[in-house]
């Protein structure tokens, strides 16, 4: 899968993202939808001399409205802290699963219709998630954790 951001620009006044926004897939006549989400935090990081711009992912309503009307299940992935992946399932509570690849790792957990998974940091952690999608909206996670050496 290739870098997909669909909040970080190049310069502030940008309207075009830096990456490709998110990715379509489709299985047994399923649509999925991919997108990636970076945490405003993430701007802090970045020297200014890089004139990118993080536009906080609650500012992205028309897009993930968008999505979600297209799509027949919506995975988010991106670096967020448990909170603030709680947050998302608030301001979009039809995201199917969120993916965060955070140093705070946490439990798979479920709000709501939204299952939350992480797949921890820098390499550190691999996991696998297996999503069986179908149509009458049933998602499946199964989890499974292992230390890369």
């Amino acid at each position: 899968m290739p870098i997909i951001a669909a909040n970080l620009f190049k310069g502030k006044r940008s309207k075009k993202p830096l990456f490709e926004p998110y990715r379509w897939y489709e299985r047994g006549g399923v649509r999925m939808s991919v997108v990636g989400l970076i945490p405003e935090r993430a701007a802090m990081k970045s020297p200014d001399s890089l004139d990118i711009n993080v536009k906080s992912p609650f500012e992205m309503q028309k897009l993930m409205r968008k999505l979600h009307k297209r799509s027949d299940q919506m995975t988010v992935i991106g670096d967020f802290t448990p909170d603030e992946a709680k947050s998302l399932v608030m301001a979009y509570p039809f995201i199917d699963v969120i993916i965060s690849s955070s140093q705070t790792v946490f439990r798979t957990e479920k709000i709501g219709r939204t299952i939350l998974a992480a797949c921890g940091s820098k390499g550190y952690y691999g996991d696998y998630v297996q999503l069986a999608v179908e149509r009458d909206d049933s998602s499946n996670v199964e989890p499974v954790r292992e230390t890369l050496d």
